[in-house]
């Protein structure tokens, strides 16, 4: 009876919800696991993955002086970034034009893969520092213009899709004297 008892307990134990003793999930983004195998408690929300709370993005310039026919570099950076990318986000660079709002280039970043779009011949998307690592702390995102073309010297910006973000303030790029 014994063996019997034994057997039924094991079957029940093997039939029942997963504990979290015996889940081995990771919560992101201080979040614990919760007493549903997959799922975290987070500060936020409860839910797969816990929302990052002081992502941080500006764009970086060396120089707001631009000159024309030359190559020029400018990066969006992201701060407190551990985890950025747990759900695919967008990283989008753009320029204010006459009519409104222009996205040369845009990168893709989903977990530790960042994936580099070129809306715009000219303009070349690059994945940097970071964005190979989902819980990395910062991640650099450049845009490389080839050649500077008079209407490069505007205002600037980068944002990131992502929940209660708001959008750095932009640089404005002028031809160089």
């Amino acid at each position: 009876m014994d063996v019997l008892l034994m057997l039924l307990v094991s079957v029940l134990y093997i039939l029942s919800p997963v504990h979290p003793d015996n889940c081995e999930y990771n919560c992101q983004n201080g979040g614990i696991p919760s007493r549903i195998c997959g799922k975290c408690l987070c500060f936020n929300h409860t839910g797969d993955h816990c929302e990052l709370d002081d992502l941080w993005n500006n764009l970086v310039v060396d120089s707001t002086d631009i000159f024309l026919g030359l190559p020029f570099n400018m990066m969006c950076e992201v701060t407190n970034a551990r985890g950025f990318g747990i759900i695919a986000s967008k990283v989008e660079f753009f320029k204010v034009v006459d009519i409104g709002a222009e996205e040369p280039v845009y990168m893709l970043q989903n977990g530790s893969k960042c994936s580099e779009h070129n809306n715009i011949p000219g303009y070349k998307a690059k994945c940097g520092k970071g964005t190979d690592d989902v819980d990395s702390d910062v991640k650099l995102y450049t845009l490389q213009i080839a050649r500077v073309k008079e209407d490069d010297a505007t205002d600037w910006s980068c944002k990131i899709n992502y929940p209660r973000i708001a959008i750095p303030p932009s640089k404005r790029l002028r031809i160089a004297a």
